[in-house]
């Protein structure tokens, strides 16, 4: 293809100024206080000592408000890593008092008593650590009245008990409850289940789950979400006022998984696109889309956003988030970590938990609980496998950067995490911590002596779901009581999902006594008492719909589904070199041919045939610029029905939808990478959307990805003409049309064939309907010439979202000065299988010569 030859190029850009602070700058420098600097100076998570700007101070690998750092003006400030403000100084987390720390620090005239602090010679459960009257709730009980205070008379004796006194400490009404409590009671606590169903239309509990609340004694539950806000919370108060009316009063703490992320999916036989978009809650993108927008406070919103969806529906506890750090690209679950640098990882999971936890608005008695998974780390998979599968059973450490995996858990637990998870998996050879070599929650040396002696954490430990009955990966030849009892004697405390039947039978053989059993249900409890549902666990279920996917949740999450697209390539693929951008499309773009300072038609870039008007083809969920009023994308009651064809491009230049892409000036495709396998296979899957699954299961994610890979290999053939299988010449039907590609990254693909473009598009040799093998590099080109004209990526978006970045509309006001294209790579995209073969499961970004590298990514 012959290289166009470009004139006078002139292209609309805002300056970094003092008036515009996030300008642009030229190549290898930054805006940063209204002047261009060295990126390299910069503030980063691979520059912890780097430049802020005036005011900031750099912590973790971001800036922050240097007033917000530690200190005694502010006491609740963050420190470094491993460490915890405390009187307004930052000292080792786990050197303070606590249940795992006996004998640690107190405040001046205090002594460590049994974890807690008090005066010498003073009981610290006689201590009253809190004041502010906190709001009653009642319903079958009644509240009470002492020192002019009101109380709910949990056990209905109308007397005022320690558990029953808001102003002690949480463990102090903990343990005296955990006194009062026969053994299955106490064991009814320790699990943590599908044991309350989903919701019922009327808010009527089924006779199951009345049973497991009054027979069994559960009092927490997971509840996937489907059913309306509304619906929840009346289902949810019904199970609250049921549990109320037994003994001891003990409220039900609800959770459920992580559920405002969304992905986008190819139909294997139809190629199909949907969205997976939550039916609850507001649509937020992948927190790998957080790493990508990389700033705390959007992170820290979408956590806060989470606390009040789920706190008006009744859920109190969120098993999130992720401080997995995404080393292994093949693994199912990097979408739904921060990334791959461990530094980034720590930031935004301290940002989250922040925001979940309520902290700086009234603390956990305002939050949901958070967990803290998958400790100490399930990034590092063998070969990509799922840890929930026996050949993926085992973390791996080839490059012994085990420690690095810890870095985000030690921000977690700093920031107040409620909870810890523990991984399904075996840390293979890191015996200084797993000596016992079994899945983590069934080692002492990980959950005690690592996690909580050294670490400092004292919360509650949850298992993952099945870690008794199906997961025990490494403790397959005991018996499930034994694997209990080993469970207990670890440190843990709650099973997820197996059946608490389990633990009893476990202590009616003998195996653990009442004494094991009272720490672990004294630790469930202190959840709960940190939550305050032990004076109100009831909710307003007639304001719920105006909180949960109310229009201020869902406006914060499609802002943040826009920032989170990631540009990586946006020039002429027939031109090698200082080639023009066609992105966006909003007529700034052209070459001034006549040098007249102004765009006639013929001059504008992306109009590739230069007859005055744009013709976009758009391929993605809903099949063109103009929104379909039959489906709507879940903001168009907000922002209105979409129309780029009238709204997107300058007086000057018109744009119009065209649905042959063989008549288009730009074609706008939508594909998503691989898939993994969440549950795992004997290898890990691809990331190339056509190489071969080299292990014996069966890959059920290729066929889907082979869709993906014809809709570009199919627009590649429009542009350049291709070969049928028996010998046909077919030429070009639209050699000037640019293509534009928007992959929906739930992990990183191997995409250089669209980058480079391909040497052959043609049919295979007596195969109709054929297409090549995209992932062989023999088939690659070389020459910086071909391929598509411009690459994006996103984490889940809605098509308005998507729309939205590539004709530079409707750019986000916060901050000021913002515009598209601010966000970066939080994970590498490599550039073949053999690399990701090549590469350690435990290091970050280690592959040669990736197509994009870690925190690629460019503006317009």
């Amino acid at each position: 293809m012959t290289p166009v030859t470009q004139t006078e190029t002139v292209q609309v850009t805002v300056k970094c100024s003092g008036q515009y602070p996030f300008g642009s700058c030229d190549a290898g420098k930054a805006c940063l206080g209204g002047a261009c600097v060295d990126t390299a100076t910069l503030c980063s998570p691979t520059n912890l000592a780097g430049a802020c700007g005036t005011g900031m101070t750099c912590f973790g690998g971001g800036c922050v408000l240097s007033t917000a750092l530690c200190s005694p003006a502010a006491p609740a400030g963050p420190c470094a890593i491993g460490s915890t403000c405390f009187m307004g100084g930052c000292v080792a987390t786990n050197s303070l008092c606590s249940s795992s720390n006996q004998t640690g620090t107190c405040p001046p005239g205090e002594t460590c008593q049994e974890g807690a602090c008090a005066a010498p010679g003073v009981d610290p459960c006689t201590v009253k650590a809190y004041s502010a009257q906190p709001a009653i709730g009642v319903d079958t009980k009644t509240a009470i009245t002492v020192d002019s205070l009101q109380f709910r008379d949990a056990s209905g004796d109308g007397q005022l008990q320690p558990y029953e006194d808001w102003r002690l400490s949480e463990i102090c009404r903990a343990k005296d409850l955990v006194a009062r409590m026969s053994v299955p009671e106490k064991i009814g606590l320790m699990g943590e289940g599908g044991t309350i169903g989903s919701s019922t239309v009327d808010g009527v509990l089924p006779q199951g789950t009345q049973d497991n609340i009054v027979k069994l004694h559960i009092r927490q539950a997971l509840i996937r979400l489907g059913a309306s806000g509304k619906q929840l919370a009346v289902y949810l108060n019904n199970v609250q006022k049921l549990s109320e009316a037994q003994p001891w009063g003990i409220p039900f703490v609800i959770t459920t998984d992580p559920s405002n992320g969304f992905g986008m999916d190819t139909n294997a036989n139809t190629g199909v696109q949907t969205l997976s978009v939550p039916a609850t809650v507001s649509a937020w993108p992948y927190p790998l889309g957080l790493g990508a927008i990389n700033d705390a406070a959007v992170t820290r919103l979408y956590g806060d956003t989470v606390r009040k969806e789920f706190m008006a529906m009744g859920f109190r506890w969120q098993l999130g988030p992720m401080a997995d750090v995404a080393t292994e690209p093949r693994w199912a679950r990097v979408q739904n970590t921060f990334g791959e640098n461990a530094y980034a990882v720590a930031k935004h999971s301290r940002a989250c938990i922040e925001g979940f936890q309520g902290q700086g608005d009234g603390g956990l008695r305002n939050g949901i609980a958070a967990t803290i998974k998958h400790f100490p780390g399930a990034g590092a998979d063998d070969g990509g496998r799922d840890s929930h599968s026996v050949p993926g059973k085992y973390n791996v450490y080839p490059g012994n950067n085990f420690e690095y995996h810890q870095i985000a858990f030690r921000a977690a637990i700093d920031a107040g995490g409620a909870a810890v998870m523990p991984c399904y998996s075996i840390f293979k050879g890191q015996t200084k911590y797993n000596p016992e070599q079994t899945g983590a929650a069934f080692s002492k040396g990980l959950v005690t002596d690592y996690l909580k002696t050294t670490l400092g954490f004292s919360g509650m430990v949850t298992s993952d779901w099945g870690t008794m009955a199906g997961t025990s990966w490494g403790v397959e030849g005991l018996t499930q009581p034994e694997r209990a009892a080993m469970f207990l004697r670890a440190g843990s405390h709650q099973l997820g999902s197996d059946s608490i039947s389990i633990i009893q039978a476990a202590f009616d053989q003998g195996l653990i006594t009442e004494a094991e059993i009272n720490p672990a249900a004294t630790k469930i409890l202190e959840m709960s008492f940190r939550l305050g549902i032990f004076e109100n666990p009831y909710v307003d279920a007639e304001k719920t719909s105006t909180v949960t996917k109310g229009v201020e949740a869902r406006t914060s999450g499609f802002i943040a589904q826009k920032k989170a697209v990631v540009i990586l390539r946006n020039r002429d693929h027939a031109i090698a070199q200082s080639s023009p951008k066609y992105l966006p499309i909003d007529g700034t773009r052209y070459t001034d041919l006549n040098k007249d300072g102004a765009p006639q038609v013929g001059e504008y870039y992306c109009d590739a045939n230069g007859n005055g008007t744009v013709e976009v083809y758009y391929d993605g969920v809903v099949d063109g610029i103009v929104a379909d009023p039959n489906k709507p994308d879940g903001v168009n009651d907000v922002y209105g029905d979409y129309d780029y064809s009238a709204a997107a491009a300058g007086a000057s230049i018109g744009v119009v939808t065209q649905a042959d892409a063989t008549k288009a000036d730009i074609a706008v495709v939508r594909i998503t990478a691989r898939k993994g396998t969440y549950f795992g296979l004997d290898m890990g899957v691809p990331l190339a959307h056509d190489f071969l699954y080299p292990g014996v299961s069966a890959d059920g994610g290729a066929a889907a990805a082979l869709k993906d890979r014809n809709r570009v290999v199919d627009l590649l053939r429009v542009r350049d003409g291709y070969t049928k299988s028996d010998g046909t010449k077919v030429a070009a039907a639209n050699p000037k049309l640019k293509i534009v590609v928007v992959m929906h990254m739930d992990r990183p693909s191997v995409v250089r064939w669209m980058i480079n473009g391909l040497k052959s598009v043609d049919e295979l040799p007596g195969m109709a309907g054929s297409y090549p093998q995209t992932s062989d590099d023999a088939n690659v080109r070389t020459d910086g010439l071909g391929g598509i004209d411009a690459f994006l990526v996103e984490f889940g978006a809605f098509d308005r979202a998507v729309l939205d970045v590539v004709f530079n509309k409707n750019a986000p006001t916060s901050p000021v000065g913002y515009f598209y294209g601010q966000s970066r790579l939080p994970m590498e995209i490599p550039n073949s299988e053999a690399e990701v073969m090549r590469q350690f499961e435990d290091l970050p970004a280690d592959t040669h010569a990736p197509t994009f590298a870690l925190g690629a990514g460019s503006t317009y």
